[in-house]
């Protein structure tokens, strides 16, 4: 679920299960949010998003006419994933993550107005543009990495890093968004199901509710090296259809995903790649850990302005 323009439709997700709450009162439920008509205060132009956990729409503040990204998600006062999200929204801030501007309840739907980001997805530039140059891929492990540190260090894992959850604003700047499947770290009994988008989850949480054991933080760290992948060769290296095939894969399959040898790569991002890409979990780095890798230190001004002066990026 991305807050960027030309959101395709994303992958099928493989969900926690919910928990129930007795609350009724949706201020109980949630802090912080206004109790009103969303429609009074803006104008809902188009959708621009749709995933498992609701619509993304385009919308122009009445008043102002500055234009936002305003997430719609179905809300009951028994509802763990959506209230989970807003909590976590409220409590994170970091220029790598993104953070809700306003938050709505109306009608047992919540309302979550962000940044709207053009050109917006990952997925939705290298669509339009083709692969990424490495300096640029380099640029986005280094972002990613920062905001992945930040909620490690606040007890959270994403669970659902991968192309279409990382966009970049105007001022070409990366950040990580949709934290609909974001758990703590020391939930031992949440770990014990798998969790994430197929083609970007780690061979670990594929094979949690098999072997009936936790996976770690670092499973965001696999699915960044999928993703550093994707960018490099503009298409997913794994696909499973049906989604639940990655059950069935990663219990047969021992060898990580590659860069493709057909161009010529540099030493320190196939060595990210391939420690990104750890199959043993216990040796896979943090991102702490890899934010200290050569890679990373390639450029540190965001490479993405000129992508800009293209129209057919920006409109499309």
């Amino acid at each position: 679920m991305l807050t960027g323009c030309g959101h395709d439709v994303s992958p099928n997700v493989l969900v926690k299960k919910e928990k129930h709450f007795h609350d009724t009162d949706i201020h109980v439920v949630i802090d912080g949010i206004q109790v009103k008509d969303p429609t009074n205060d803006f104008l809902f132009e188009e959708l621009i998003g749709n995933g498992s956990f609701g619509q993304v729409y385009k919308a122009k503040g009445l008043q102002t006419g500055e234009l936002f990204a305003i997430k719609v998600t179905p809300f009951r006062s028994r509802d763990i994933t959506p209230k989970q999200e807003v909590e976590i929204m409220q409590r994170i801030y970091h220029n790598n993550l993104m953070s809700p501007l306003a938050i709505y309840y109306w009608k047992q739907k919540l309302y979550i107005c962000m940044d709207l980001c053009c050109p917006g997805a990952l997925s939705n530039l290298y669509r339009k543009l083709g692969p990424f140059e490495e300096n640029e891929i380099a640029f986005v492990a280094k972002e990613v990495l920062q905001g992945l540190q930040y909620l490690n260090d606040f007890g959270y894992m994403h669970r659902d890093i991968k192309s279409d959850n990382i966009i970049i604003n105007e001022d070409g700047e990366v950040k990580i968004t949709d934290f609909g499947l974001t758990g703590w770290i020391e939930d031992r009994e949440d770990q014990k199901e798998p969790i994430g988008t197929p083609q970007w989850m780690a061979p670990e949480v594929s094979q949690a509710q098999e072997h009936g054991k936790g996976y770690s933080h670092n499973c965001d760290i696999w699915s960044l090296g999928i993703t550093m992948i994707e960018l490099a060769e503009a298409r997913l290296p794994l696909q499973f259809d049906p989604p639940e095939a990655v059950y069935t894969f990663w219990s047969e399959q021992k060898a990580s995903p590659q860069l493709n040898g057909n161009k010529e790569w540099s030493n320190s991002f196939q060595s990210f790649v391939q420690s990104a890409l750890t199959m043993d979990p216990s040796m896979r780095p943090t991102a702490k850990e890899l934010l200290k890798h050569k890679f990373n230190s390639q450029i540190n001004i965001t490479p993405f302005t000129n992508i800009f002066l293209d129209s057919e990026v920006t409109t499309g």
